[in-house]
């Protein structure tokens, strides 16, 4: 199994590359005047963020704290995903009350910032057990 910084590090990269590739795709769109398309990839771009500060925001928060190098990794991927329930909470509500009312354009958002929570996960995920 990887080390946590080795872990750490290969999620950032992977961070890194998708707020880089979102960027671009946002800069390609407005260079284009696809400006509905370019802000839903803001969204993507936004979630991607969010996730690279909370993984930085975990790291802070297990830091210091003198255990064993093993249940400090546990703690990290454990309280690491913990932000992948707790963040969507609201967007899957807004969701929800988006559908009751038939609020399509705020729908399509949820979904965009629930279905990237997806990837996220499961890249993590993925990565801890390589």
């Amino acid at each position: 199994m990887k080390s946590i910084e080795q872990v750490k590090t290969e999620y950032l990269n992977y961070l890194d590359d998708k707020l880089q590739v979102s960027n671009k795709i946002i800069t390609n769109l407005n260079v284009d005047g696809k400006n509905d398309e370019a802000n839903l990839e803001k969204i993507r771009y936004n979630v991607y963020g969010i996730f690279k500060t909370l993984l930085l925001a975990t790291e802070k928060k297990i830091q210091g704290k003198s255990k064993l190098a093993s249940e400090i990794a546990d703690e990290f991927h454990k309280e690491y995903l913990a932000t992948f329930d707790k963040i969507p909470t609201n967007w899957t509500q807004n969701f929800n009350k988006a559908k009751e009312h038939g609020n399509t354009t705020e729908m399509i958002t949820e979904e965009i910032k629930l279905a990237v929570v997806d990837e996220l996960r499961e890249s993590y995920i993925t990565m801890i057990h390589e």
